[in-house]
């Protein structure tokens, strides 16, 4: 048989292969056709499964924008890599931009913490201490957004973790345990994140509850922005445990540094080899009351700084 290598078509696969081979371990077809399913209507062209794995392929990999990803897999072998045939210019940014919409109404959060527990379960991961943190990004152009209206994220001014304060923006929140990220939430330009902190503590008790069997200890780690009355009080009614670092101008914050530098040669020392050399740490440890919270606390004492760590935990 004679071949025409002008009908030869060559496919460069990449990543495409090592993604969708995880996320067959995981089941990420199965959460999106589940979560994404409509009541009524024919059944999609192509699945939102299916859908969900060319977008983490293409991100992996060459990140075309969303109106371009028919490009992206003019080169890829679909039938080879997602199990059915398709035409790519059926892979358009229509397409992408209903799947978006249907991602939005099942819930971002809801979605990604489906994955995170059958990856866990799937890789015997234990979930440990997780840390929460915002940041922001600047968003540039005109944007309107819906007055008054619940759960609509508002594009606006806010303190600038980019440093540009001239510029409106939105926040991202990301909770994540072992370098895993668990949680994560779009948030207004105009967060305030000790308001953060104390709302964000009811998902953090959903967490816990959804990841027992996973769960050793669970421990709520974020920065001093955390630190506030109405934090402690609300941590404590819902039985979270919490580690954060006391603000310097704390009272209980002041007697405790004034403590470590009276009794640096008593303190623990802790000596942690780095490169060549080896960083010395005292450590003492303590207890106080802020406002009828029990906490613990424990003083870090190094060559550079001194700093408050504390949890909420007083029964250790």
């Amino acid at each position: 048989m004679d071949i025409r290598f002008d009908q030869i078509k060559s496919y460069s696969n990449g990543k495409a292969g090592l993604i969708t081979g995880l996320c067959e371990q995981i089941g990420v077809n199965d959460v999106f056709n589940q979560l994404l399913a409509q009541p009524a209507g024919r059944p999609p062209e192509i699945p939102y499964g299916t859908l969900a794995q060319m977008m983490l392929v293409n991100i992996a990999d060459d990140r075309h924008p969303l109106s371009r990803m028919h490009d992206y897999f003019e080169d890829v072998d679909l039938e080879a890599i997602f199990g059915m045939r398709m035409d790519p210019a059926k892979i358009n940014d229509d397409r992408i931009g209903g799947f978006l919409d249907l991602m939005q109404n099942a819930g971002y959060s809801s979605i990604l913490s489906e994955i995170a527990v059958r990856a866990f379960k799937r890789y015997g991961i234990k979930l440990g201490n997780v840390n929460f943190d915002t940041t922001s990004k600047v968003m540039w152009g005109q944007y309107e957004t819906p007055e008054g209206i619940e759960g609509i994220v508002d594009i606006s001014f806010g303190y600038s973790k980019q440093n540009r304060p001239d510029k409106k923006q939105i926040k991202l929140s990301m909770g994540t345990t072992q370098g895993i990220c668990i949680d994560g939430q779009v948030l207004s330009g105009n967060q305030d994140d000790k308001r953060f902190n104390i709302d964000n503590l009811d998902r953090a008790a959903e967490l816990r509850e959804r990841f027992a069997w996973a769960a050793n200890e669970f421990f709520y780690i974020a920065d001093s922005a955390a630190f506030t009355k109405e934090f402690l009080e609300k941590a404590q009614r819902l039985e979270v445990k919490v580690i954060t670092r006391m603000p310097d101008q704390i009272k209980e914050t002041k007697a405790a540094i004034e403590y470590a530098a009276a009794n640096l040669e008593s303190m623990v020392r802790i000596e942690i080899p780095i490169s060549t050399k080896s960083a010395v740490y005292r450590i003492a440890e303590s207890s106080c009351s802020y406002y009828d919270t029990p906490l613990k606390m424990a003083v870090c004492y190094s060559e550079y700084n001194v700093h408050i760590e504390l949890d909420t935990n007083s029964k250790k």
